[in-house]
């Protein structure tokens, strides 16, 4: 992301694009090293833990069911990524509404964790998150995932 599109400022970092605004803890990095990086529609922040937070702005289309977008999701993520040992929904990310779940259990069988994966469209404009979570570092990450979702918007 470029300098122009972010300012620093009480220890959180603005990212100011075309198509959203946010905010997100001033420690944490945008992962623009990935080969699908792309500011404007997918990107991950890394916290200072092992959790990441990835955000997919997407153009929605018309009959799309964010229901099935959903499901896609947890069929690739339960199983590879976190062995899930409970689930339940929600449907509020920040000031979003939309579907939602949370897959509890170990990340990549080992380490206790999960993932909170969450779709919602806006004015044809969708938005998926994936939160990655470790339990060793989630009390200290909670807030900043929660600060990424109180201050996102469609512009």
């Amino acid at each position: 992301m470029a300098s122009k599109t972010i300012g620093r400022s009480n220890d959180v970092t603005v990212i100011d694009r075309p198509t959203f605004v946010m905010q997100m803890p001033a420690t944490w990095k945008v992962a623009d090293y990935q080969p699908d990086y792309d500011p404007d529609k997918l990107f991950t922040i890394d916290t200072e833990g092992q959790s990441t937070i990835t955000l997919e702005v997407y153009e929605t289309v018309q009959g799309q069911d964010t229901d099935d977008l959903l499901f896609n999701a947890i069929y690739v993520l339960d199983g590879p990524l976190v062995d899930t040992y409970s689930r339940s929904s929600f449907n509020k990310w920040g000031n979003l509404t939309g579907h939602g779940k949370h897959l509890k259990g170990k990340v990549m069988s080992m380490f206790p964790g999960g993932a909170r994966i969450f779709f919602c469209q806006h004015n044809g404009r969708g938005l998926m998150v994936t939160e990655i979570y470790y339990s060793e570092d989630l009390q200290d990450v909670m807030e900043g995932f929660e600060l990424i979702g109180k201050t996102f918007q469609f512009k």
